[in-house]
């Protein structure tokens, strides 16, 4: 049984989102530019980078993330159970976080030994402070406007995070010559950014919800979980949703360099994707309190894919076009990043209303490896494509200097496939695995009052 939920005030809404700045920043620079520094820096093939991406997260991600939620479900401090993940795993994030663009001399094999240790070691790193970070939404309120809310604002302000990430970095990487300094100074910044807002998180949010959990093994639990139909729903439609994303993200550099052949434009195109996605989302919010969170991710979903098949059907040269392309797509994927991690919070009391056994962090946890999974296969799927349609890589000076090639008809139209037809599919797949979630406003309402926690809705 909670207690009352005592009123959250604005600090509390924003102490809760600026976490998200500093770990949407790290994850945000990492899923753009991390292959292009693999293929144009660190010199390992696209598709050697692509199969980095989706082993470390498959294989690695599918251990570590049950089990840190598991860990974190089961810790009890004079600080709650999952703020000190998000202090004390700060450091260890922002020091793998450096790891991954640092370049040391080796052989062939070795380079790609060390990337996938480092690109293991930062998803270790990153599922210990964000996963009970994310668990933390379940802890603050059971109140299914205030969760929007709340969610709201960790998607606006993940969403800057997302655009230091993605266009201040264009702009750093292009001013100091996209060399491996150039990389390893500009993660030293955000490395740096993230340190702070975790501290600010931690010391903004209390965890509120008192509840009384059983103490179940990871297997009773995981099996708990298999009559969670909406979270098995939520979790399937986000790993199809964030596949198409980090797809986009992961060949946008390209797309900009090589197809749209106006590199120094990139800055401005993320900054009006993320700009626009940032906007959307207080929109989003207001929407989902008439129509309920369901709907509103699959309105953005249909504003998602038109925007994707926009950009396919527009010429190269008509840039303003293109522009107002990214502005459709960005709409769409606001609705998703604000809906889903609102409508995960509310399967916490399906499961628990469905088995007795109530697991949050167990759940972020799963839902956070398949998040993970997701955005690895879009890298590896950017990765794999680059080399499928016959990429030229850069050619490096003896200065550091990197020379980009021309590329062929073929390149260019498979750079832009990928950056639009293909997430297109991944985006529609999404919407039909959402089909089967089953939370309204009204069904949540009732779980609570079952619960015996009618209380946490006033």
């Amino acid at each position: 049984m909670s207690k009352t939920t005592p009123t959250l005030r604005l600090k509390n809404y924003l102490g809760y989102g600026i976490g998200d700045i500093g770990f949407n920043l790290l994850f945000t620079f990492a899923n753009i530019y991390l292959l292009k520094f693999y293929t144009d820096v660190f010199g390992i093939s696209a598709t050697v980078a692509g199969t980095v991406f989706f082993v470390g997260r498959f294989f690695w991600d599918a251990i570590t993330d049950p089990i840190i939620g598991w860990l974190a479900d089961r810790t009890k401090t004079r600080w709650g159970s999952y703020r000190p993940f998000v202090l004390f795993g700060a450091l260890p994030l922002a020091a793998s976080f450096l790891m991954m663009f640092y370049t040391p001399d080796l052989s062939e094999n070795g380079k790609i030994a060390y990337a996938i240790s480092t690109f293991m070691l930062f998803n270790l790193a990153f599922t210990i402070g964000n996963v009970p970070y994310g668990t933390l939404i379940a802890s603050l309120t059971e109140d299914y406007g205030k969760r929007s809310r709340l969610a709201g604002f960790r998607m606006t302000l993940g969403i800057c995070g997302g655009l230091v990430g993605a266009a201040v970095a264009a702009n750093l990487l292009s001013k100091w010559g996209s060399g491996a300094s150039a990389y390893f100074d500009v993660a030293l910044i955000f490395a740096l950014i993230l340190v702070v807002t975790s501290v600010v998180t931690f010391a903004g949010v209390r965890e509120r919800i008192a509840v009384i959990r059983q103490k179940v093994s990871l297997v009773k639990a995981l099996k708990m979980i298999r009559k969670n139909r909406p979270f098995i729903s939520l979790t399937l439609c986000f790993f199809f949703n964030y596949a198409g994303l980090y797809l986009i993200l992961a060949i946008i550099p390209y797309y900009f360099e090589y197809y749209l052949q106006r590199p120094e434009l990139q800055e401005v195109g993320l900054s009006l994707i993320y700009i626009t996605a940032g906007f959307s989302v207080p929109v989003w919010v207001f929407v989902a309190k008439r129509l309920g969170k369901h709907n509103v991710y699959l309105f953005g979903g249909v504003a998602y894919i038109l925007g994707l098949v926009g950009l396919y059907l527009s010429p190269a040269d008509q840039i303003g076009l293109q522009y107002a392309f990214m502005m459709v797509t960005a709409l769409g994927a606001g609705s998703s990043a604000f809906a889903g991690w609102a409508m995960l919070a509310d399967t916490i009391e399906y499961g628990e209303w469905a088995s007795g056994i109530r697991v949050e962090a167990l759940l972020f946890g799963i839902f956070g490896f398949f998040f993970k999974l997701g955005s690895g296969l879009g890298q590896a799927l950017a990765g794999w494509g680059l080399d499928l349609f016959h990429y030229k890589y850069p050619v490096i000076g003896l200065d550091g200097t990197i020379i980009p090639q021309a590329q062929s008809e073929l390149t260019l139209e498979g750079i832009s496939m990928t950056l639009s037809l293909v997430p297109s599919a991944l985006i529609l797949a999404s919407m039909i695995a959402l089909a089967f979630y089953e939370i309204s406003p009204e069904q949540h309402r009732r779980l609570l009052k079952s619960l015996g926690r009618e209380k946490d809705l006033s």
